[in-house]
């Protein structure tokens, strides 16, 4: 099995290693690593010809063990070094907070096999806890099996096509919505950065795609792909990407092109040495047009 501990990175090849997601609360996150950083060295060792999971598998190790990671954000010629002690991932992957007027903020910040019944008990209680309208937050959101993020998007989509893979050839396999599906009724919007991939992609787009959900935030990573490792002679072996997924009409593949938002709004960068803002502006930006969803809807 792979070590226990790790920073709560996920990288992809981009010249070097390009961060996508930082996992709240992880030794990354808290040294204020962010999506688009790039790992220039892990260790000492130039990242230039390392694979996202060779890269992937350097990261990780025994819980309490140190990794130094040499980050450029901007400048090339400005590089900072961080000291990181890795940990067990927690388990904590869904959160919420009261928003005003009635709105939640819902954190997922990694698609674990919990999160449905998690999502489903949560939005559950919302009407007697005099919830209207809800954000979900997928920002930066990385890890996670597609299966699940599909199966988080059934509780949302009543009708339709949740998810759509493909392979080398024309043909695809969907993905619908059953019965029992669309339990949750509440006015949603998906609030998405750069750094949402894999599975939050396609939870986007199966909302998105079905009308159920405002798309707001940036354009997506374009990473919803199935992939396995095929072993090669000696001691070498390929990383091979046999299917994508694609929006629900068939259309446009999400991998290597990402959703774009419904509503546009700009995720803020912050330098080495700025300070972060004081206030989510996204967030409140994404709770008024859940509002005005809702409004629409009464």
């Amino acid at each position: 099995p792979p070590p226990a501990g790790d920073v709560g990175l996920v990288v992809t090849r981009q010249f070097w290693l390009r961060v996508i997601g930082v996992r709240d609360g992880s030794p990354a996150a808290r040294a204020g690593l962010q999506t688009g950083d790039f790992v220039r060295m892990i260790d000492g060792k130039s990242t230039r010809d390392l694979s996202g999971i060779a890269g992937m598998r350097l990261l990780r190790g025994a819980p309490g063990s140190k990794v130094s990671l040499t980050i450029v954000r901007g400048n090339p010629s400005d590089p900072h070094v961080f000291d990181l002690v890795r940990a067990v991932p927690s388990t904590e992957v869904l959160t919420q907070k009261p928003l005003p007027n009635g709105a939640v903020h819902v954190r997922i910040a990694s698609f674990a096999p919990s999160v449905v019944t998690g999502l489903r008990q949560m939005f559950d209680a919302m009407p007697k806890n005099k919830i209207t309208h809800a954000v979900i937050d997928v920002r930066g959101t990385a890890d996670g099996a597609i299966e699940d993020g599909i199966a988080a998007a059934r509780l949302f989509v009543k009708a339709g096509t949740l998810a759509v893979r493909g392979g080398r050839g024309d043909e695809k396999v969907n993905t619908t919505a059953g019965d029992g599906d669309g339990a949750v009724t509440l006015p949603v919007v998906v609030l998405m950065s750069n750094g949402t991939a894999g599975a939050a992609e396609v939870f986007a787009a199966a909302l998105g795609g079905n009308n159920r959900a405002e798309l707001v935030g940036e354009p997506t990573a374009g990473i919803a792909a199935v992939q396995k490792l095929v072993k090669l002679p000696e001691n070498h072996g390929l990383w091979l990407t046999y299917a994508r997924y694609f929006t629900v009409d068939g259309k446009d593949p999400i991998h290597e092109r990402g959703l774009r938002p419904t509503y546009g709004v700009e995720i803020p960068r912050v330098g080495f040495d700025e300070l972060r803002p004081t206030t989510d502006e996204p967030l409140a930006k994404a709770a008024e047009r859940a509002r005005a969803v809702y409004i629409l809807k009464k």
